[in-house]
Formats: C-alpha cells, sequence, structure tokens
C-alpha cells in the first residue's frame, strides 16, 4: 500500500499532474485531448482502486479465507489498468513530450520534479524502484529500461 500511494501517486501520478500535464497544456496540448485527460482519469481510477484494495487487505489480514477474494480481485483492477497506462505513457505521453517541450523546460520540469521527490523523502525514489525490481525478479517480470 505504501509503494503504491507514495511512488505511484505521490510521486509519479503526482508529478505528472502538477508540472508535465500543465507544461504540455502551456505548449499547445488540449487538456480534454488524449494522452491527458485520459491519463488523469486514470490516475483516478488508481486512486480509487487504491482505496479498494485498502479495505481488501485488510479484511484479508483480518481473515485470510473470507478476505481472499476480495484480495484477488482488488488486485485485478491494478492489472488491468497498468498495462495500458504504462502504453500510452512510453508511447504517447512521453514521445509528445519530447516533441512539444524544449530544453528549457524540460530542465525546469526535471528541477521540478527533484523538488517534488525530496517531499518524499531523499532517497524514496530510489528504495521504491528498487523495490519495483525486487518484485518483477521474483515473480519474473521484465520492467521498463527507466525502472530496471
Amino acid at each position: 500500500m505504501q509503494f503504491i500511494r507514495i511512488f505511484g501517486d505521490q510521486c509519479h501520478h503526482n508529478k505528472e499532474e502538477s508540472y508535465l500535464f500543465p507544461l504540455l497544456e502551456e505548449n499547445g496540448a488540449p487538456a480534454t485531448g488524449c494522452p491527458l485527460s485520459t491519463l488523469r482519469a486514470e490516475h483516478q481510477k488508481s486512486r480509487h482502486f487504491t482505496e479498494i484494495l485498502s479495505t481488501a487487505s485488510a479484511d484479508y489480514i483480518a481473515n485470510h479465507e473470507a478476505g481472499r477474494l476480495a484480495l484477488i480481485e482488488a488486485l485485478q483492477h491494478f492489472v488491468e489498468l497498468y498495462p495500458e497506462h504504462i502504453w500510452k505513457e512510453e508511447f504517447l505521453l512521453f514521445p509528445m513530450a519530447r516533441k512539444m517541450l524544449s530544453r528549457k523546460d524540460l530542465q525546469s520540469l526535471l528541477q521540478q520534479f527533484s523538488l517534488a521527490e525530496a517531499d518524499i523523502g531523499e532517497h524514496a525514489h530510489a528504495s521504491y524502484e528498487a523495490l519495483a525490481r525486487d518484485l518483477a525478479q521474483r515473480v519474473g517480470l521484465d520492467l521498463p529500461a527507466h525502472v530496471a
């Protein structure tokens, strides 16, 4: 839950919503078009699914048998959401940003990202990426190059 809430939402989604998306909009990207509005909606879905997972996790901890199915269903939401979400970022959002933003914009964005990450702890980003690599390795998944 901490990984999803802090790394996924506070670090990743927040940086996109607070800094990247507004900068793209300032440079002409439509706020209501794809991919920005779609990604924002998926971030909201993720937040909703996180609350469902939190409840399901607590239920599972309290009673493994009674909470098992709800926990599986809650995790399935993430399995269904994130592969497509990551694809949209990798093949729509990030290429669009590279085309639309100047070198100065990108440098400013990186500074803003660093400040946002400082709010969650000096080594939080690296420790969560290490956790993601470890979990992926345990289940035999390949992570994108920027995480691996």
